[in-house]
């Protein structure tokens, strides 16, 4: 049974739910590459759409050929991200955040994060 299923995963993740205002750095074939600088130590995650990528919901018009790499003008989103069956999945809710004169350093570093990781 599918909810039996999914109530067995819940139960055993532990991770819980992370929400955070992340830079949206590269679409994946295997997902949404999202670095979070808010604390102390980069963070960096690997998230599923539901329906659609997240990148695709921030970058509706970014042509197919320039989403394996930063883009040039990366953007900062609120998202919520929900482990299931080993893997983290957004909630569907993904709102961009609107830039700060502090943007531009954070920029950089969040592309160097994802590139370490």
């Amino acid at each position: 049974d599918l909810r039996e299923a999914i109530e067995r995963d819940f139960r055993r993740v532990d991770v819980t739910s992370r929400f955070g205002v992340m830079w949206v750095v590269e679409e994946r074939e295997d997902g949404t590459v999202l670095v979070d600088l808010t604390r102390k130590r980069a963070r960096v995650y690997l998230a599923l759409g539901i329906s659609t990528s997240i990148f695709s919901a921030v970058y509706p018009s970014l042509p197919l050929s320039q989403r394996k790499c930063p883009p040039k003008k990366l953007s900062q989103v609120a998202v919520t991200l929900i482990p299931f069956r080993g893997r983290l999945v957004h909630d569907g809710s993904v709102l961009r955040v609107p830039e700060s004169r502090k943007d531009s350093a954070d920029k950089s570093r969040a592309v160097q994060e994802a590139e370490r990781a």
